[in-house]
């Protein structure tokens, strides 16, 4: 955006006064958010299963797609057939079941933000056309 000639060059007071009620308000829906427990779990657990999804090639033991089928259906670490290669078992193809599940949070965490923004889309149109 262009300034033309008649424009000021600087903040009007409304405008910084404008931004200093936003920090204000962000301010204190932090405080907010800080001081009920159950959503400060519910950040640090959406936090933590990002953060799972973004690092899944780091994290994972093993392929999610590397089939062992000699391996097939071992179960988790807490049986007695189960072994600590496979923490969470194997599937029926042999497959790491803890692997599959750290690289399907990547397609839950796609699926769900592609949800909300094409509501957010549609809503949007629909409210634009209502009026």
């Amino acid at each position: 955006m262009e300034l033309k000639q008649d424009q000021p060059k600087t903040l009007s007071a409304e405008a910084i006064q404008l931004q200093g009620s936003l920090r204000t308000r962000l301010k204190g829906f932090w405080w907010m958010l800080k001081a009920d427990k159950f959503a400060m779990v519910g950040l640090f657990y959406l936090l933590a299963w990002c953060f799972i999804a973004l690092f899944a090639d780091y994290i994972a033991p093993h392929d999610p797609t590397f089939q062992t089928l000699g391996k097939r259906l071992t179960p988790g670490f807490w049986s007695a057939r189960g072994s600590m290669t496979f923490f969470l078992g194997t599937d029926h193809l042999g497959r790491d079941v803890l692997s599959r599940l750290l690289f399907g949070s990547r397609v839950s965490i796609i699926v769900g933000l592609s949800t909300v923004a094409l509501a957010g889309t549609l809503g949007t149109l629909l409210g634009l056309i209502s009026g």
